[in-house]
Formats: structure tokens, C-alpha cells, sequence
């Protein structure tokens, strides 16, 4: 109690002799409330909540939710925002661009092995990436699924980064393997060492212009696997990420994109 009045008389005195100086009146009750809190250790956890509630509503009028209160502090900390891209960065609107084909393929070949290294029905289990390469062949080609029998599929692991699919075309009898998954694993899979080169640029040039590539592969012989060529796949960013990010660099945060591109 006795800490209290002393403090209280000090700031009053201060108040008092910088407005007669003819300071702004808020800027010194500002730095009264400052000596104030600083001087009674018991109030600090007190105004700093009141202050962080008051924070949370400016946020809540942004349409910003705060769910912890200490959240909005370790923000004011913060010099690198890690930000997801697909969804957040992006609008989540995968289409397929012009692929890149190796010899002796065509449009057609790429979209069909594509498709049958994919999960072709509609549900919880289908991935965005092979909802958009199905949906595309199907309008573009009008491919008929049904005559395909898949004996065996290898659903998409992080540790292996392909899709891998056994099919038998029933009308033909032909058993055959495709394959879609990141260019350099797919690549490695081929023998053809003549199409590192190329592929390897096509990967780079494409990348350069946002997109995403997969490669596609197939195989009619047991180890033996041929390159089809690669898919562009493009996620337009969202309307105001430039703005975003470029508010988040003018405070001085550094933005790192984490993707599984």
C-alpha cells in the first residue's frame, strides 16, 4: 500500500509539471501509466491482459479471431511468418497447362496414364491434384474407365514421392504399370539417361513460371519403364497475397512459403 501511494504522488507530480510544460496530455498520462505499472510488479499482469483484450477486439473488428490472448504478443515478436501456399497463398484451383511430352507421346497418352495412376473416384479419399488430372481427361478426351481393371494400386508416400498403378485393359488383355509422382523420381526410373537433360530443363523453365510439374511414366515389362512426359499443374495465388506479403516484409517480417511442391 505504502509502494502505491508514493507511486501515485511521483506520477501525479510528473503529470503535472509536463503539462505545465506543455506536453500532450496523452503522451504523458502514456508514460505516467508506464512508470505506474512498472513500479507495482503486482499490476503488470493485470494491464497487460486488460491491453491484450483490447488488442483482441481491435483484431475481432478485422475479422481476425484470437483464441489466446498470448498469441497476439508472441505476434508482436514475430520476424518470420511461415505460411502454408495451397489454400492460403493460392486460391486452391488446381488446372493442368500444356504438358511436356517425350518423343512418341501425345497429349492423349499423358492424360491417360496419368489418369489410371490416379484415384478416379469421387469421395473423401480422392486427392485434389488427381480430381483435377481425371476431371481435364475426361472433358478433353472423353476417356471410358470402365474397361480398365486396376489389379493393383501404390497410393502416394512421402518417402517414395510417386503413385504407382497395375492395369489391365480388359478389351485387350494388355497388363501394364503407370506411374505419376515428383520428374526426378520418376526420371530415375526410366533408363533413358539421353532424357535427363531435357527433362531436367523443362522442370527448371516450368518452375520458373510458377507451376508445379508431375511426371508420368509407364511400364509393359517387369523393371522396364518409359517416360511420357511431365504435367504443368497451376494454383493461381490468391487476390491479395502480393498485398500480404508485401505489408508483412514493409514491418520487417521475413515470409517463408512451407509446401510439399
Amino acid at each position: 500500500m505504502f509502494l502505491l501511494i508514493i507511486a501515485l504522488t511521483l506520477n501525479i507530480i510528473i503529470l503535472i509539471v509536463e503539462l505545465t510544460r506543455g506536453n500532450d496530455f496523452l503522451e504523458t498520462l502514456a508514460v505516467c501509466v508506464v512508470l505506474l505499472v512498472a513500479s507495482i510488479p503486482i499490476a503488470m499482469q493485470v494491464v497487460c491482459t486488460t491491453t491484450m483484450a483490447v488488442g483482441a477486439h481491435a483484431l475481432a473488428k478485422k475479422k481476425a479471431i484470437v483464441s489466446r490472448l498470448s498469441s497476439i504478443e508472441e505476434l508482436a515478436g514475430m520476424n518470420i511468418l511461415c505460411s502454408d501456399k495451397t489454400g492460403t497463398l493460392t486460391k486452391n484451383e488446381l488446372t493442368i497447362k500444356q504438358p511436356r511430352l517425350c518423343a512418341g507421346y501425345t497429349n492423349e497418352d499423358i492424360h491417360l496414364f496419368a489418369s489410371l495412376a490416379s484415384k478416379r473416384e469421387e469421395g473423401a479419399g480422392q486427392e485434389a491434384i488427381d480430381k483435377c488430372i481425371v476431371t481435364s481427361s475426361i472433358e478433353k478426351f472423353g476417356f471410358d474407365f470402365s474397361i480398365y481393371e486396376e489389379e493393383d494400386f501404390i497410393p502416394f508416400d512421402p518417402r517414395i514421392k510417386r503413385v504407382e498403378a497395375t492395369v489391365r485393359n480388359t478389351k485387350t488383355g494388355e497388363t501394364f504399370k503407370c506411374a505419376k509422382g515428383a520428374p526426378q523420381i520418376v526420371l530415375a526410373m526410366t533408363s533413358d539417361e539421353s532424357l535427363y537433360g531435357e527433362v531436367s530443363a523443362w522442370v527448371e523453365e516450368l518452375a520458373s513460371g510458377g507451376y508445379r510439374t508431375l511426371g508420368v511414366a509407364k511400364s509393359t515389362k517387369p523393371d522396364e519403364w518409359d517416360m511420357i512426359g511431365l504435367i504443368p499443374l497451376y494454383d493461381p495465388p490468391r487476390d491479395d497475397t502480393a498485398e500480404t506479403i508485401q505489408k508483412a516484409i514493409h514491418m520487417q517480417v521475413k515470409v517463408k512459403m512451407i509446401t510439399g511442391d
